[in-house]
C-alpha cells in the first residue's frame, strides 16, 4: 500500500512536469485539435499554470494524506482513500477548468460533460464495491450445509469437507486473481507463492484463522469480524463429527 502511494505521487508529479506552453498544442485535449490561427486567439497560459499546480498539489497530498491515514488512522481507510481520492480530485479539476473548456468550443463542452459523468459513475461503482465487499461474510450452519454469506461466499455440504483447522497465518500470497483486498480485509481467489489457488474470506485481522479444506483439495481461509474464530471452529468441528 505504501509503495502505491509513492508510485501514484510520482506519476501525478510527472504529469504536472510534462505539460508546458510549448507542448500544449500536442497534449491538451481540445486545444490540440484547433488550427494555428484558432490557438492564437486563446490564452493558454492560465490553464497550463492551473494544470501544473493542480498536479503538484495532487502529487503531494496523495502521498502525505495517504501515509498519515495508513500509519496513524486506519490501513483499510487508506486503501479506500487510494481508490477514491484521485477520482474526486479529477472531478474537481475538470469542474474548475470548465471555463477554459468553454472558451475552446461546444464540442469540447460536450466532451467535458461526458468525462465528468463517467467519473461520477466510476466513483459510484467504486463506492458500491467498497460497501459490499467490506460487509462481514458470516458463517451460518443449516442442517448439513455451511453457508458463507455475502460476496465471494459459498455454500458447502458437510460431506464435501475433508478437514477444519485453525492456522496462525495465511500462506504467502503472490497475486490476487479475482476479488477484493485491503490491508486487513481480503476476499476472493488468490494465488500463493507455491502456485496454489486459495479462497480468502478475511473480514478482519483476527487470529488464528479458520481453514476449511474440501475433499477435492480446495482451501478456504476465513476470519470473522464480530465472532470468535475459535468458537466458530468448535461449532463446525461438532457439526463435522456428528
Amino acid at each position: 500500500m505504501v509503495l502505491a502511494f509513492f508510485l501514484l505521487s510520482l506519476i501525478f508529479l510527472g504529469v504536472g512536469l510534462t505539460v508546458t506552453e510549448s507542448n500544449a498544442k500536442y497534449l491538451v485535449s481540445g486545444y490540440n485539435s484547433l488550427s494555428e490561427s484558432e490557438r492564437r486567439t486563446i490564452d493558454i497560459k492560465p490553464y497550463i499554470k492551473y494544470f501544473r499546480h493542480f498536479h503538484y498539489f495532487l502529487s503531494g497530498s496523495i502521498l502525505i494524506l495517504g501515509l498519515l491515514l495508513y500509519y496513524f488512522v486506519s490501513k483499510n481507510l487508506s486503501g479506500i482513500f487510494l481508490g477514491t481520492y484521485p477520482i474526486l480530485a479529477y472531478m474537481y479539476f475538470l469542474w474548475r477548468s470548465k471555463v477554459h473548456t468553454i472558451q475552446i468550443g461546444k464540442k469540447e463542452k460536450a466532451k467535458f460533460w461526458a468525462i465528468f459523468s463517467l467519473l461520477c459513475i466510476i466513483l459510484l461503482l467504486i463506492g458500491i464495491m467498497f460497501y459490499s465487499s467490506m460487509r462481514e461474510n458470516k458463517i451460518i450452519t443449516d442442517n448439513n450445509i455451511i453457508n458463507i454469506t455475502g460476496e465471494y461466499g459459498e455454500k458447502i455440504n458437510i460431506r464435501e469437507i475433508k478437514s477444519i483447522s485453525l492456522v496462525d497465518s495465511l500462506p504467502d500470497i503472490s497475486i490476487k486473481m479475482n476479488g477484493f483486498a485491503l490491508e486487513t480485509i481480503k476476499k476472493g481467489l488468490f494465488k500463493t507463492q507455491s502456485d496454489e489457488t486459495v479462497k480468502l474470506i478475511i473480514n478482519s485481522d483476527q487470529h488464528p484463522l479458520l481453514l476449511i479444506t474440501t475433499e477435492d483439495g480446495r482451501k478456504i481461509y476465513y476470519s470473522a469480524k464480530t465472532n470468535s474464530n475459535k468458537q466458530l471452529y468448535d461449532e463446525l468441528r461438532m457439526r463435522l463429527n456428528k
